[in-house]
């Protein structure tokens, strides 16, 4: 039923066949260089995060006042003021646990004077988390001042609608107080201090 054919018949090698010894580790050395990344990777992703308030006052030693929770809406900048925004109310409650614990149990004597907002990168959410943590202390009565101190990137001004210039930038500290540049912004008790002119154009201070 089937015919059988032989095309080449087999050849014995004349020479031992052995493995590559530098083909082998240089193939295991590239194998362990990628399994240790992807370890990494998943150590990372699974034990090396902070993942609540606990993990970061561990992390730090330092305490924590409070969290917000994640919102992809914030990262756009819009909208930047969460207070009074029903799509926002779980922010916005998070933001009032951080001004108790600011202010404490006595709002008409904060334990605070000067509160400064910083972040190590742009865009890590400084200038949104200072206009609405001034927004909700300026609610219980306090006399809030929000000044904008990044000269390079101001955004208080867009965040409130105001104008820009005068700002910061433009006081000139022997003769000018701050109340010659604050600009009100529509919420009781809170006034803006914008970053001003660009320092190379910066001008004379408005008496």
């Amino acid at each position: 039923v089937v015919k059988l054919k032989v095309i080449d018949w087999p050849v014995v090698p004349s020479t031992p066949v052995a493995p590559r010894p530098r083909l082998v580790m240089g193939a295991a050395m590239l194998l362990a260089v990628v399994l240790g990344a992807a370890a990494a990777v998943v150590w990372e992703r699974w034990f090396g995060r902070i993942r609540d308030p606990e993990d970061l006052k561990a992390a730090s030693g330092q305490r924590v006042l409070g969290a917000l929770p994640y919102e992809r809406r914030l990262q756009s900048g819009r909208p930047a003021l969460v207070v009074g925004n029903p799509k926002m109310a779980a922010v916005e409650e998070s933001l009032r646990a951080i001004r108790t614990a600011l202010i404490g149990p006595s709002w008409a004597t904060p334990t605070f004077r000067r509160l400064a907002v910083v972040s190590f990168e742009a865009q890590d959410g400084r200038s949104t988390l200072a206009a609405n943590l001034a927004v909700v202390v300026a609610e219980v009565g306090s006399q809030v001042l929000l000044v904008d101190a990044d000269l390079h990137r101001p955004r208080q001004h867009q965040i409130f609608g105001v104008a820009k210039e005068p700002g910061l930038s433009s006081i000139k500290l022997r003769d000018a107080y701050r109340n010659s540049v604050a600009q009100s912004t529509g919420f009781a008790n809170l006034e803006i201090l914008t970053a001003g002119p660009p320092p190379a154009t910066r001008g004379e201070v408005v008496d």
